[in-house]
């Protein structure tokens, strides 16, 4: 069946409303009653260089904790990869999507950063423990929002995780330990502002939470 036909007054006084109702919007979006859709927000994996340091101040444990660390970028080696210096002085090797590698292989590392960041992004991941235990991590990027620490305040990826890991000895019932676990990856400062956790041991053990919270970034922004 055709549509129905218009008479030109009609059609005129649709045509009418139709303008009344674009410039009704152009001027709530001119005051700020209603906001255009935010662009997608992205992250690539940091450039770091040599001199980069992080301090943090952290709290943890049952009693609670305070304490400080650090992490210093001191040496960039092959394949995009850096020696990262602790505030004892140990050593480790982080990789270019900065997540520190452990030493046994990558099998036993983890990856808590996947880049690029955006929101809505998800991975999981597993490893090994040791000759009894594994790992697996689930991950996802749950917001973009300003997060405020002793460094400043920041525009940072909000990064929810849930880590499980679980041992079995030959000797023993299988044991299993949980934690959520949140960072917040701020581009500004090439790395994160802020860790939070949420751990249980094992099952029946009570839950132990711990924060971390940037005091300084040096290094270029």
């Amino acid at each position: 069946m055709g549509g129905r036909v218009l008479s030109p007054r009609a059609g005129a006084r649709r045509n009418g409303i139709q303008r009344r109702r674009s410039i009704a919007v152009i001027a709530l979006f001119s005051i700020g009653l209603v906001s255009p859709a935010a662009p997608a927000q992205t992250a690539e994996a940091p450039q770091w260089k040599v001199g980069y340091k992080w301090t943090f101040q952290s709290v943890s444990g049952l009693p609670p904790v305070t304490g400080t660390w650090q992490r210093e970028v001191i040496e960039s080696l092959p394949d995009g990869k850096f020696t990262v210096q602790m505030e004892n002085g140990n050593k480790l090797t982080f990789d270019g999507e900065t997540n520190s590698l452990d030493s046994r292989g990558p099998e036993y590392s983890w990856k808590r950063f996947d880049f690029p960041l955006r929101l809505g992004k998800e991975w999981t991941h597993e490893r090994k423990l040791d000759a009894y235990g594994r790992e697996t991590a689930t991950w996802k990027v749950r917001a973009y929002e300003s997060v405020t620490v002793p460094a400043g305040t920041f525009d940072c990826f909000r990064v929810d995780g849930v880590v499980w890991q679980t041992r079995n000895y030959m000797m023993y019932a299988p044991t299993t330990s949980h934690e959520d676990y949140t960072y917040w990856y701020c581009p500004e400062v090439k790395w994160v502002a802020r860790w939070k956790g949420h751990r249980r041991a094992y099952s029946g053990a009570p839950y132990v939470d711990s924060e971390s919270v940037l005091t300084s970034f040096v290094g270029d922004r």
